[in-house]
């Protein structure tokens, strides 16, 4: 006999049966359509928005353990200049924070802490950057999902009113949509939310750092003054 036998498969008389090409990302973003390229493209914008708030937050919570130790000795010892000039060659919101506590130490407690709110505040603009367009995209990619699959169903249906169930590859465009939208938008959704909550945790915990050191420093001096 052959080695090989040829034989060919039909669907029908007239028509047939393709082979099943393979899956491509490409492929299954297409099958989405127009929505599905949005919900793509909020998911790009999300990833580089976390990517620089990453940045952002890395380069405030710098040098945050060494402010302690050494700005709080300085003030402790009186020696404010020093101090002041301590926190100059070091880097990081707190750092900042400290500065403006060392700046004022002359002044009444609620005078130093008004400022001290204020320098917080000043900086938890820059610590909260981009915060909330993450958090948006994470609640509007599964809403775009979900409208992409309403508008899959309703491409459906209207099919299905046109031509019947006869065919069922007439219904296959309408379904893809349906469903390659409502996985895109919670593949999205998921991890934007989730990197969005921790780095809005580590936001918080600078800025409870700043609090802390600057609380520390005005405490330090305050025991400088009574035992001198």
């Amino acid at each position: 006999g052959p080695d090989v036998l040829d034989i060919f498969l039909y669907e029908s008389t007239t028509k047939a049966i393709e082979e099943k090409a393979g899956k491509t990302l490409i492929g299954v973003i297409n099958s989405g359509g127009t929505i599905g390229w949005i919900i793509v493209g909020l998911g790009l914008l999300a990833a580089l928005l976390i990517v620089l708030r990453v940045i952002f937050l890395r380069s405030a919570s710098a040098s945050t353990g060494k402010v302690d130790k050494q700005v709080g000795g300085l003030v402790e010892g009186g020696q404010l200049e020093e101090a002041l000039e301590a926190t100059k060659n070091l880097k990081g919101s707190t750092s900042r924070v400290v500065a403006a506590a060392v700046r004022n130490l002359d002044r009444d407690r609620e005078h130093i802490e008004d400022i001290i709110s204020e320098q917080i505040l000043h900086e938890s603009a820059h610590l909260n950057r981009f915060g909330a367009f993450i958090i948006v995209i994470a609640a509007v990619a599964p809403l775009l999902g979900l409208l992409g699959m309403v508008t899959g169903m309703i491409a459906t249906f209207d099919i299905i009113t046109e031509f019947g169930t006869g065919d069922p590859k007439l219904l296959s465009g309408g379904i893809s949509i349906a469903l390659v939208t409502t996985e895109l938008g919670l593949a999205v959704a998921i991890p934007t939310l989730l990197f969005g909550s921790v780095l809005a945790g580590w936001a918080e915990s600078i800025k409870d750092g700043m609090e802390k050191g600057a609380l520390s420093v005005i405490n330090q001096y305050k025991e400088h003054r009574r035992t001198a």
